[in-house]
């Protein structure tokens, strides 16, 4: 089942955001924002899946997530060297 409208474009936007970032758990993007009801979000979550083998990351967001990813990766590390000492 394909969706339409507003539902679709949340389902391209959570395609695009899983692919680029690796994270493979679309829940971990219900907190963008949406005011989706449990069945909307399932309904979006199933689309993004079938959407996922062929939806194509713009360089921009491939950019926004990889710059992310060092950030997270930066304050990961801080925070063991913090803890434990020395560097990482």
């Amino acid at each position: 089942m394909s969706l339409f409208g507003p539902l679709q474009e949340i389902a391209v936007i959570v395609a695009i955001d899983s692919k680029a970032s690796g994270i493979d758990d679309l829940g971990c993007f219900r907190a963008q924002g949406w005011s989706l009801t449990d069945a909307e979000w399932d309904a979006v979550c199933a689309e993004a899946e079938r959407l996922l083998p062929i939806v194509k990351v713009p360089r921009e967001v491939q950019a926004e997530w990889a710059a992310a990813n060092r950030e997270f990766r930066a304050e990961q590390a801080a925070d063991q060297r913090a803890v434990y000492g020395g560097s990482f």
